[in-house]
């Protein structure tokens, strides 16, 4: 009898010590059922798994190449291309290519682990300072959602990776701060867990993505001025290590001392009009900044009467906040897409839901006046105009997942297959190189520059014209082209347009139509014929134009 009632005791008292994380079940069932129910919507449309950018067969190419040939690089032809904008998220896919085979879903799968346990972050750090349940569910659901996660998991790149190691530290940071501003003596460098951690979490945080060193920037000059100048020194040298790994490989094989992505994409004012241009065009584009700025100063005059160990260490996280904030809109285009925002919107999220508990805990202490009412208004308009656009923004994001997979299987997919099948070992010159470097075997001249150091340089100097294109192509012994229709003053007068294929509700293709270019008369001809050779195998949203169809090559 004693046996009979002991499992179900047992079993409740399980459930009951569950049951106290119930914000976070919620979050993550969220999060599996809206992964669950679009994997299925995109497999039925396109017939197999394709990620909504092309950006990711870039890193899936390059841990490929790691894997069989152990070059950094997105083909066989060449020994480096700086293409990747991250320098772990390679070598990660390529530990997972080693051990369980090359598979295009491993992204997938790395990044739905990557935003569970993102989402178990995010709640264990808020947890530390006791936020209430039901801001908890709040601020994970806001997440989710405004952090457009679901969306980068079907992006699969390393944007999640990124916010796993900044979210904890600024938590790390913030309790070192609160033991600086305590004045607390120091006796060693690792002298406590949080500080192990925090020169740890720099430097995989600067390896995820080169933005970190905007994060840790702020942080440093804090510790070192607040007499951790040890900690300052490490943090900073921690997260320089991956910069000078990088440039180390990179210059040896006559690249950049940075990537090609943060190169030919990257920003630096030249003058302080320029950087007031710089903020103030960023943040016109990124309204929701704006209002997230105003909504973290106005917390900050909430918290200055009392001394409380949450105010510290959200005064310091706010300064931080924002302070990186700044650098991004003078050194980052934070208006590009929607993936290079999400990091500072999932930042800020966390930031303002430690401010909302320190002024909790401040208000227990004071006497509401007009003042304090007044900023309590202000407070409530910039969340209203903060939790607009993020909304419509977590809305649209959510809802082009397969319209974007759709384009990058009807238009990438499709010109990677189209290469394989016909010109597979052969050069050819096109834009967007990353699905066709990991589906094909071609030797691919990347016109955008950032696989191909040659056209980098000439982009970079200002000297990027159409006949420093076909010197380049032949140069790369490319004997066709695929090219968007707006690329029309770079292509040649020489070469052939034979044909184009146009695809429908476009949204994160470059363009809706590529062009096929023979690169000279002897070759016009046999791409003409491959093309109505493939055409039978295009998907129905695919429509196709030019010569090649007419008979006249």
């Amino acid at each position: 009898m004693h046996r009979q009632l002991s499992l179900p005791l047992n079993l409740r008292a399980l459930v009951m010590r569950w049951m106290k994380h119930w914000p976070l079940i919620i979050a993550l069932i969220t999060l599996w059922t809206v992964l669950g129910y679009y994997t299925v919507a995109i497999v039925e449309h396109n017939g197999l798994f394709i990620y909504t950018i092309d950006d990711v067969y870039i890193h899936l190419a390059i841990a490929k190449q790691l894997v069989t040939v152990g070059h950094w690089s997105t083909n066989a032809f060449q020994d480096f291309a700086g293409a990747s904008s991250s320098v772990l998220y390679p070598p990660l896919l390529a530990g997972f290519f080693a051990v369980f085979g090359n598979h295009a879903i491993i992204p997938f799968v790395l990044n739905t682990v990557l935003a569970t346990a993102l989402l178990i972050t995010v709640y264990v750090c808020l947890n530390a300072y006791r936020i209430h349940p039901v801001l908890m569910l709040i601020a994970l659901v806001a997440t989710l959602y405004f952090g457009t996660i679901p969306s980068l998991v079907f992006g699969g790149m390393e944007h999640i990776l990124h916010m796993l190691c900044t979210i904890p530290l600024f938590y790390f940071a913030g309790k070192v701060a609160r033991s600086a501003l305590r004045e607390e003596k120091c006796s060693t460098l690792f002298h406590t867990y949080e500080h192990r951690m925090v020169i740890l979490l720099a430097l995989l945080a600067t390896a995820a993505r080169y933005e970190s060193l905007f994060f840790i920037a702020p942080i440093c000059v804090f510790f070192f001025f607040t007499h951790r100048r040890r900690l300052a020194v490490m943090t900073a040298i921690a997260s320089a290590v991956p910069v000078f790994a990088y440039a180390a490989m990179s210059l040896a094989h006559g690249g950049y001392a940075l990537p090609s992505t943060l190169v030919l994409k990257g920003t630096a004012p030249n003058t302080l009009e320029m950087a007031i241009d710089y903020l103030l065009h960023n943040l016109s584009l990124a309204q929701f900044m704006a209002s997230l700025i105003l909504l973290i100063l106005m917390s900050l005059l909430y918290m200055q009467h009392r001394e409380h160990r949450i105010r510290k260490d959200s005064q310091v996280m706010s300064a931080a906040f924002l302070t990186t904030l700044l650098l991004h809109t003078q050194f980052a285009n934070i208006d590009w897409v929607f993936r290079h925002r999400t990091h500072l919107i999932v930042l800020g999220l966390f930031v303002i839901t430690v401010n909302i508990r320190a002024i909790h805990a401040t208000l227990q202490s004071i006497r509401l006046n007009a003042r304090h009412l007044a900023v309590a208004g202000i407070m409530t308009v910039a969340i209203v105009t903060t939790l607009g656009p993020l909304a419509v923004r977590g809305n649209t994001a959510l809802t082009q997942i397969v319209n974007s997979s759709a384009n990058i299987y009807e238009q990438h997919y499709q010109i990677a297959r189209f290469l394989q099948q016909y010109y597979e070992g052969e050069g050819v010159a096109l834009l967007d190189v990353g699905t066709t470097s990991y589906f094909s075997n071609t030797d691919v001249v990347d016109l955008w520059g950032l696989a191909t150091i040659e056209v980098a340089r000439a982009i970079t100097a200002e000297h990027y014209t159409a006949q420093t294109v076909d010197t380049i192509a032949k140069e790369r012994n490319a004997h066709i082209a695929v090219m968007y229709s707006s690329t029309a003053a770079t292509v040649p007068a020489h070469w052939i347009p034979v044909g184009s294929w146009k695809i429908a509700n476009r949204v994160s293709a470059a363009r809706d139509t590529v062009t096929f270019y023979a690169l000279n008369a002897a070759h016009a001809e046999k791409l003409a014929q491959n093309l109505r050779n493939f055409s039978s195998q295009l998907p129905a949203g695919v429509s196709e134009s030019g010569p090649y169809l007419n008979g006249t090559l």
